[in-house]
């Protein structure tokens, strides 16, 4: 009896076990197993008495030929060795296999005490092959990695191949602040300070600038840092990465010397037109005053006369954004009633628009609308908006001049009936040098700075310009905002 209670005794503690265990006979016949056995290997029970290579006939060979030497004696044990199952199952396992001896001393058969470690496994697998594609990645996109402690300092095991790669450096070069050795002299008073609030904050760290390639050669670089931190929030570690945008800036680079050169070009064109202009409209108007001119020359001096005029306009308009874009315009504000300078404006347009045969309705506010303007920039800006209304509406069309007030805000509408924009032309319309396709043969005077001069005109005054169309043939509607002055 209590030989039989001692064994149930063994039978619970088996079964309790939180390892998979199994002990067999010499012929690998089942004595006992865990529960945990049973449900690692999804085994029926009771399994007392069934053949282990009968319940697994693809246990490799290798396998029994350890049984057999464990049952001659030896111990042995194994990790994460794959177990390939007869209905497709992958296991890995980790085990360890020893001999049992009866009360003799004689060897009654071997225990196997094994655990089932696929998932970890498996998870080992994806982590290691999601790093393999970061190298990859990082090889492919050519990124410069790094990677610090928490306080952001470089320490020796933290310097990333990749950096020493690019730079040239040593790893006792890198360490510390080493790292900044690469950086080009005139940056690293800019750098440095970014860093330390960055590691300070524990915030993200963006910056751009150039490092200095083994080569020696001066890359610009957008670097961005990032901290990891442990679950109660501390600083584990920083890890970023570095982007050539050397191109990039070599092109932003080139782009803004051209526009400098256009700037450049557009100023000299201006200053050099404008005197030989101005001598002829001055001798035109003395001409156009003489009596004795044949009359057959009326009609054809009348046409010069435009042209001259309309010229001396095109090349002011030249003069004025090259002075902008030279930052040499110097506003003279003074508080004006918005109101009584558009009425100045309609009644200077009434005859070019009468001409055409377009109708100019002009609505005023109810009251005055003192804004502090240069009344001279804004009149030409406002009157730029009515010459393109009326270049691009065709006789018979309506032209809406309205002014209003909006909150903290005097507000101006030019709305025409003309031939409208397409949707993908509204972001470039104000363009320098920029004039609407309509998809007719229609040619237009101009050459595209009407426009973009108000603008500027607009922008030096706090104010913004939108452009709205419903598509072609729709219309097309230009609405100022300036602030209005404090009282």
């Amino acid at each position: 009896m209590e030989r039989h209670g001692r064994t149930d005794f063994l039978r619970f503690f088996i079964d309790d076990l939180p390892t998979a265990v199994a002990m067999f006979d010499r012929e690998m016949r089942y004595l006992a197993a865990s529960g945990r056995w049973i449900d690692d290997y999804s085994l029926p029970t009771p399994i007392k008495g069934l053949r282990h290579y009968d319940l697994f006939p693809e246990i490799p060979e290798r396998w029994k030929e350890l049984h057999r030497r464990a049952l001659a004696g030896e111990c042995f044990s194994a990790a994460d060795e794959r177990f390939d199952r007869a209905d497709g199952v992958v296991q890995y396992v980790s085990w360890s296999l020893r001999p049992w001896r009866d009360a003799s001393g004689e060897i009654g058969g071997i225990v196997i005490a094994s655990e089932d470690v696929t998932k970890q496994k498996l998870s080992h697998e994806a982590l290691r092959e999601s790093e393999e594609r970061f190298r990859a990645l990082v090889f492919a996109t050519s990124q410069v990695l790094w990677t610090t402690g928490p306080d952001g300092l470089v320490t020796k095991e933290k310097v990333h191949p990749t950096w020493l790669q690019f730079t040239g450096q040593t790893v006792a070069q890198a360490a510390g602040w080493g790292w900044l050795e690469a950086i080009h002299p005139d940056d690293r008073a800019r750098v440095e300070p970014v860093w330390r609030r960055a590691v300070e904050t524990k915030t993200l760290y963006v910056v751009d600038y150039r490092v200095r390639r083994c080569d020696g050669e001066y890359r610009w670089m957008a670097a961005k840092g990032v901290p990891l931190l442990y679950p109660d929030g501390k600083v584990r570690e920083w890890i970023g990465a570095n982007t050539d945008i050397s191109d990039r800036e070599f092109a932003i680079q080139a782009l803004h010397e051209a526009n400098q050169r256009k700037d450049e070009f557009l100023a000299t064109l201006g200053h050099e037109l404008r005197t030989p202009l101005a001598t002829i409209q001055l001798a035109m108007d003395v001409m156009g005053n003489d009596s004795t001119i044949n009359k057959k020359f009326q009609t054809l001096f009348s046409r010069m006369q435009r042209q001259v005029r309309h010229l001396t306009r095109v090349v002011e308009d030249i003069f004025q954004v090259s002075r902008m874009a030279c930052g040499q315009i110097d506003l003279r504000k003074e508080k004006r009633d918005l109101n009584e300078m558009v009425a100045l404006i309609e009644d200077s347009h009434k005859a070019q628009f009468e001409k055409k045969g377009i109708k100019l309705n002009v609505i005023l506010a109810d009251k005055a609308l003192p804004i502090s303007c240069d009344d001279v920039r804004i009149t030409q800006a406002i009157s730029n908006l009515l010459d393109n209304a009326a270049k691009y509406t065709d006789p018979g069309g309506t032209v809406d001049l309205t002014v209003s007030r909006q909150a903290d805000e005097a507000l101006v509408s030019v709305r025409d009936t003309g031939v409208g924009v397409r949707p993908e032309q509204i972001k470039w319309i104000f363009g320098l040098f920029n004039q609407m396709k309509n998809g007719s043969d229609r040619t237009h005077e101009g050459i595209g700075i009407g426009l973009a001069l108000a603008r500027k005109l607009i922008e030096l005054h706090d104010g913004t310009i939108e452009a709205k169309s419903e598509g072609l043939g729709r219309g097309s509607e230009f609405m100022v905002r300036l602030p209005l002055a404090i009282p």
